[in-house]
């Protein structure tokens, strides 16, 4: 619980000297950080991902890899809030970051994308470039970001449907696309 309370407290606050990192904003906040772009020479199921292509809708970026297993165990989640909120205003991309050797093979990649039944787009990350950009440093790690570009809600660790960590980002993500048909 402490270590929960710490982990909480750096995403919120950052470290002294530093610029705050990445964590829950609320939409008037002075701190809140602007989401850094997501760059990949490749993307799975989907042409290359831009600004414009996000456009007036929120997005939910997760990073995670094939091989690690809380990651396999959050692809139903990830793959029901694609189903259930894509035609919404909601944008789900996943960023495949490898952990070892034999996930950075796009071909790899590629394959388990498929056995997961995997369809939102992917953006691979071989060179941690969009991992480094966002501060990651766990898979997986879900990050919510609303219509304005602003990173407005982190989650780290495995996401599951029905749960009380599903509830809470399902209501965050209602919250973002509402507020965006109102804005």
């Amino acid at each position: 619980m402490v270590l929960a309370v710490a982990l909480l407290a750096l995403l919120s606050n950052g470290l002294p000297g530093k610029e705050p990192a990445f964590g829950v904003t609320a939409p008037n906040d002075p701190c809140r950080h602007r989401a850094p772009p997501i760059v990949s020479k490749i993307w799975i199921n989907s042409a290359p991902i831009g600004p414009a292509d996000a456009r007036g809708k929120v997005v939910l970026v997760e990073f995670w890899t094939f091989g690690c297993g809380n990651c396999q165990a959050t692809v139903p989640a990830m793959r029901r809030l694609w189903k259930d909120y894509r035609n919404n205003g909601l944008l789900v991309i996943g960023v495949h970051t490898p952990e070892t050797d034999s996930e950075r093979e796009p071909e790899h990649v590629r394959d388990a994308i498929a056995q997961m039944k995997i369809s939102f787009p992917v953006a691979l990350d071989n060179d941690y470039r969009i991992w480094k950009s966002f501060e990651n440093r766990y898979w997986p790690t879900i990050y919510l970001i609303d219509t304005h570009g602003v990173l407005r809600f982190t989650h780290i660790g495995e996401l599951h449907a029905g749960k009380s960590e599903w509830r809470d980002l399902t209501r965050r993500v209602e919250a973002l696309v509402a507020e965006a048909q109102t804005s």
